[in-house]
Formats: structure tokens, sequence, C-alpha cells
């Protein structure tokens, strides 16, 4: 099936890069778009099956889900809240819980398809700005991925913990203050040819987000016995 990128500002269309600083008319953040009207229906019924590993190369930007970079993400179990969803009058209120994905955070969804896209596009070096989180789960799929490196800028309030798990995963962590952390990344991008990370100030593929989708369609997959999901929360990058 066609894939795209739309800028959300201007509607302009381009090819799926890859592209670093947005819309080549305007600036404004690309987004990948579908041809949902060519969508086989056994694709849609697969997707939200209660057995299905909420994943469709059809409604992912990649061409073959057997090549997909991957360490078992996904799949993640909905909990039932004992507390919350009465306090909120929600009849029904569930958790994700991401916490069961291989680095134990919802940022291993991104990383699969980041990079996926990364060793497609012909990139061996990666590097992202991270508190740690999001850097022990590009430290983990680089290596997967057998990228060259994975470099990892944190602020120093990132715990030893996580920039020890980074080192593990196969990253090399490195602490610098917040702002320059980002202009570590901007540099290595845009000077020497990294790729840069899903989300990142005027630098950032708009491919890896597409990983949201998959949670949405697992949480659609338990609709017959929940009823489909009407909104959804979940931390900020």
């Amino acid at each position: 099936m066609r894939r795209w990128l739309m800028c959300r500002a201007c509607g302009n269309e381009e090819d799926l890069g890859p592209y670093f600083n947005g819309c080549l008319a305007c600036g404004g953040a690309l987004e990948v778009t579908y041809d949902y009207d060519a969508l086989d229906e056994r694709a849609v019924a697969a997707l939200v099956a209660p057995s299905s590993h909420a994943r469709s190369a059809d409604l992912l930007p990649v061409t073959d889900l057997d090549d997909v970079v991957t360490l078992g993400e996904g799949n993640t179990p909905l909990v039932p809240s004992l507390v919350l969803g009465t306090d909120l009058d929600l009849e029904h209120c569930y958790f994700k819980n991401e916490t069961v994905n291989p680095t134990w955070g919802h940022k291993d969804r991104a990383q699969s398809i980041m990079l996926t896209k990364a060793r497609d596009f012909g990139f061996d070096l990666v590097t992202v700005a991270s508190t740690g989180n999001h850097g022990a789960a590009a430290a983990a799929y680089a290596t997967r991925a057998r990228r060259k490196a994975c470099a990892v800028f944190c602020p120093p309030e990132t715990s030893d913990v996580l920039l020890r798990l980074i080192d593990t995963l196969g990253g090399l962590a490195f602490v610098a203050d917040w702002e320059i952390r980002h202009q570590f990344v901007r540099s290595l991008v845009s000077e020497q040819g990294w790729y840069p990370p899903p989300v990142c100030t005027r630098a950032r593929p708009p491919t890896p987000t597409a990983w949201r989708a998959t949670r949405a369609w697992h949480a659609r997959s338990y609709a017959t016995w929940v009823g489909c999901p009407t909104r959804s929360t979940w931390p900020a990058p």
C-alpha cells in the first residue's frame, strides 16, 4: 500500500525521506499518511484481533514485517483500574502496562521503527538526547540492528543506574547540560551524518512517530469485551 509524508501545516506531500528538518515547502511537521481506501479488509480484521501483536506492514512505514528491527515489543497487557476509574466516574478504565516491553518502557515501540528506518536509509550511526529511558531503548535497538554506534546525551540528573544500563545495552552515554545535549545531537545530525531521534528540535525523522498507532490498535483488540477506547493518555516524550 502507498505511504507518503504530508505536511500538517500546508499539505505538501513528499516520499518517506529521510527528512530531518520538517516540510521542504514550509518547515512544518511531516506525518506519515496511508492510502486507507486500498487497505485490505482482512488486514484490518487481523490488526484488531485479540491475538494480534498490534503490527501491520500496511499501516506502518515499513515494507516487510519480517525485516523489522524488533526485540518483541508491543502486545502489552491492559490492566483494569481499581481506584482511578471510580474517581473519574469511568465505567471502564484500564492501564496499558508498557513496563513489560524489552527495556521496560513505551519508547521501545518508537525505537523499533526508528532503527528499522535508520538501517533501511543506510545510517550506521544513531544519536539521541534523553533523560535515560529513551536512550536505553535506542541503545538496545541500535545494537539489535547492528549499527556501529549509538550516542546518548543525558542531563546531569540522569541516574547512574540508567547511564550504566545505556552502556550495558551497547550505547555510549554522555552527560551534558540540558540545552547543550540537544546542540550535540543537532551537530552530529547536520554535520556528521548521524541519524536523529523521533523527537529532536528541527531535526526529527517523521516515520518513527507511527509507533503510537500500534498501542491504539492493540487497545482496540479488546473492544469485544471492553468497548472501543474513547480516550487515551501516555507520558510525554
